[in-house]
């Protein structure tokens, strides 16, 4: 299992950081990379722990002199541009924590059943558009599919929060794997 060396656990689990909360980093690397094995997406530019659009982050300050397979290799720069995502620091790309706020606005009823680290997770992974687009598509009783879903290349949402729950779940749990017929 993956463990940063980047930040304390302290400042990970801290919950009144402005940065990205432990559980969200945990739960979207589990998926986005398989914590860590995957680091490099051959069919799109998601790229490192949390499958960042490498496309979106390239010009920012921060990856200035830096590839795609650079970035892809140094966890910190990742944990960092993962956080500025969260914050909203990314120009032109709206922050998780602002989108968080914008979906218990905008459809109340349809998010109770979420914690703001799986809204987070969620609107990581679709964007905030096709977050929005999803929560009304389930209010207008609309079908919606992610785009490669149909071709096996992208997860459903389902498929990806159940993931993200798993995770998320594991750890609450201490990580601790259960042995369904016996363990050696």
């Amino acid at each position: 299992e993956f463990t940063s060396t980047n930040y304390t656990k302290d400042q990970l689990k801290n919950k009144n950081s402005n940065n990205a909360p432990w559980e969200v980093k945990k739960g979207v690397r589990a998926v986005e990379s398989s914590n860590g094995i995957n680091m490099i997406n051959k069919t799109s530019s998601a790229t490192g722990l949390y499958g960042q659009l490498f496309n979106e982050i390239k010009d920012l300050p921060e990856l200035k002199n830096i590839s795609r397979e650079q970035f892809a290799a140094d966890t910190t720069l990742q944990n960092k541009v993962f956080d500025m995502r969260y914050k909203g620091q990314i120009p032109d790309v709206p922050g998780l924590k602002s989108n968080v706020k914008k979906l218990r606005k905008d459809y109340k009823e349809l998010t109770k059943d979420y914690t703001d680290d799986e809204l987070s997770a969620l609107s990581n992974f679709t964007g905030r558009k096709r977050a929005r687009e999803y929560f009304a598509s389930i209010r207008d009783g609309e079908p919606f599919e992610m785009p490669g879903q149909s071709t096996g290349d992208n997860k459903s949402v389902e498929q990806y929060m159940e993931e993200f729950r798993g995770a998320v779940n594991k750890k609450k749990m201490g990580g601790k794997r259960k042995c369904r017929y016996g363990c050696w």
